[in-house]
């Protein structure tokens, strides 16, 4: 069999340096997508994180108001708030009807809308009230206590009457006037003695 020519060598040896140029082409641009790629990704979140910056968060529960009492209900503590909601909130109440009344307001000076994360209000306990005129017996004032914490109603709704609950979302710029009231109910029995109401802390957690 012959030998190859010098110039059938060449042209082996052309088509070679020809596909060794391609591959090294294809390899560069790809290299220079990824890298402008990963460009974009890291201009795009850097983007987003000045816009975050920029979003102004502020939430707050405030303006509690004076106690609005009826009957012979009266206020032993005003509710007190505090970043995760009301707390402090003690009553006195004995004939059917005495009830006490608090509004309060959740602000929401921020730029960005609030939501409500988690909401508890709890259940009231109660104690006999005693004084150094009260004569009733431990056993009474035991009776007194079951008597008026059977017979309550707590509740916790803004100001047309809708219960507040997670996930409510309190907007951007606005606020939202929340009712709080106890109430010993109409048509139950009169307590011999002075009852307190203890209501437990209010829990208001956002997102």
């Amino acid at each position: 069999m012959a030998n190859k020519t010098k110039k059938e060598v060449t042209k082996k040896f052309n088509v070679k340096g020809f596909l060794a140029v391609v591959i090294l082409f294809l390899g560069t641009f790809g290299l220079f997508l990824s890298f402008a790629q990963l460009a974009y990704s890291v201009q795009n979140r850097t983007d987003t994180v000045a816009s975050r910056t920029d979003a102004k968060w502020d939430i707050a529960i405030n303006n509690v108001s004076k106690a609005e009492v009826k009957g012979e209900a009266k206020s032993v503590n005003d509710p007190t708030s505090n970043n995760l909601g009301l707390t402090g909130f003690e009553t006195t109440v004995r004939k059917p009807g005495d009830s006490v009344k608090y509004t309060f307001d959740i602000s929401n000076a921020g730029s960005i809308e609030a939501k409500i994360a988690e909401f508890t209000k709890g259940k009231p306990t109660c104690k006999a009230a005693s004084d150094g005129l009260d004569s009733r017996t431990d056993e009474v004032k035991e009776a007194d206590s079951t008597l008026v914490c059977g017979s309550l109603e707590y509740s916790v709704t803004y100001e047309d009457g809708k219960e507040v609950a997670a996930n409510d979302v309190i907007a951007a710029g606005s606020k939202k006037t929340v009712v709080m009231t106890v109430t010993y109910k109409e048509g139950s029995q009169e307590a011999t003695g002075n009852v307190t109401v203890i209501v437990p802390s209010l829990t208001v957690l956002f997102k």
